[in-house]
């Protein structure tokens, strides 16, 4: 067996690695989650095509940014303007919150979100009943 006939099995491996195995894998669909209301014991979330708002009973704060999608899955959360209490939140104008859909399936999807002004880093996972296009939180 000469050395090119060594490496066709590896090639036909390759092959199914890098263009195949990507045609069955399933596809990350964020536009689903783009526009959303959570709403949990103490905590509303609205979300739309350019802007979202915090409202968090429990720490008695209610918040509005401006929202930009810089790509399918990854927003920016910026201009932030406290509506009611929360002073202690205010920041600069420079401040941004960025969140990143990292991965969905049906009614779920992960999220990881950073900013530009500490080393804050939030992960989770957010069960969402979709309904007439819009995202409610489930509870459970």
């Amino acid at each position: 067996m000469n050395q090119f006939q060594q490496w066709i099995p590896m090639a036909r491996n390759a092959l199914f690695l890098f263009v195949l195995l990507p045609l069955f894998a399933e596809a990350q669909n964020c536009e689903k989650f783009k526009t959303i209301n959570k709403e949990s014991i103490g905590s509303i979330l609205i979300r739309d095509s350019n802007s979202q708002e915090e409202i968090v009973d429990r720490l008695g704060v209610h918040i509005k940014y401006d929202l930009i999608w810089i790509d399918e899955c990854t927003y920016i959360l910026f201009n932030g303007n406290i509506i009611e209490g929360g002073h202690q939140y205010e920041g600069n104008k420079t401040d941004t919150l960025r969140g990143q859909i990292t991965a969905t399936k049906g009614r779920w999807y992960e999220y990881r979100a950073t900013c530009n002004y500490n080393e804050f880093v939030s992960e989770g996972k957010v069960r969402v009943q979709l309904e007439q296009g819009r995202g409610w939180l489930s509870k459970g």
